[in-house]
């Protein structure tokens, strides 16, 4: 199911901007507020474009992507496994660049499809997955 998840819990603990999973350095706002200028978009899927692009995206690639998605949105929920390693390690499957695009914004929350131990997900993200859905 898809549930709106607090982006602050993601930016605390998992947070692609100053831990970026790509194996890049950290990405500033300032950053991404020039990308945004400079108007270099890229769309489409991450796993689509790096197919695209040999395998190889720099540091700039995934700044122009977060921009993009700062400037235009998103509709696609973000994909969440939580398993059981305690304390949670990287659980953001599907979605970092959404989520560095939320945390640019100050967006509060963000849907998420969230699977794996949701008991565990419960206490973490402070919401019922039984019951509060979107």
């Amino acid at each position: 199911m898809i549930y709106n998840l607090p982006v602050e819990i993601f930016k605390k603990n998992w947070n692609p901007l100053t831990t970026p999973p790509w194996g890049c350095d950290y990405i500033t706002h300032r950053e991404i507020k020039a990308a945004i200028l400079k108007e270099k978009w890229i769309f489409g899927a991450y796993n689509d474009l790096i197919i695209q692009t040999d395998g190889f995206w720099g540091k700039q690639d995934h700044i122009d992507r977060i921009a993009t998605l700062a400037h235009f949105g998103w509709r696609k929920s973000v994909n969440i496994w939580v398993g059981e390693s305690r304390p949670l390690i990287w659980p953001i499957e599907d979605g970092n660049h959404r989520i560095a695009a939320a945390i640019f914004l100050h967006k509060p929350t963000i849907k998420a499809y969230v699977s794996g131990d949701l008991d565990y997900a419960s206490s973490i993200f402070g919401i019922n997955f039984s019951t509060d859905t979107l």
